[in-house]
């Protein structure tokens, strides 16, 4: 029995298998805006979750800190596991964490530097 989210809860749904030859480039394209957009608002909070909360959340998580702090893979991943032990993306995520920092990035348009040109969205 699926559980209803209330209307005032805003959610983003990325489906991605936890597999390490799966691309994270469209789950980064649309989760980094959305809670980069969350986050630059007053009183708002993101939840980001997956099964166990290893991989896939852990990965999204450690690429939201890589671009907000302008940081390496390594030091986020240390980051992300003070706040949670058990965060561990698999070794093709780890991979394509680790190329993004070396490519600078996502590859998302910014018109700012910064934020990208994305808009927030609802998603049910």
């Amino acid at each position: 029995m699926a559980k209803e989210i209330p209307d005032a809860v805003e959610n983003l749904w990325c489906n991605i298998a936890d597999t390490p030859s799966d691309d994270l480039t469209p789950v980064m394209k649309k989760a980094l805006p959305f809670i980069r957009n969350a986050l630059q608002q007053e009183g708002k909070r993101v939840l980001v979750h997956c099964s166990r909360g290893q991989s896939r959340s852990g990965s999204v998580v450690i690429a939201y800190l890589m671009e907000h702090y302008n940081i390496g893979f390594y030091k986020a991943l240390d980051m992300a596991r003070e706040r949670r032990r058990g965060v561990n993306p698999n070794s093709g995520f780890r991979s394509q964490l680790y190329e993004s920092e070396c490519r600078g990035g996502w590859g998302l348009d910014t018109t700012d530097g910064k934020s990208p040109s994305l808009k927030r969205q609802k998603v049910s």
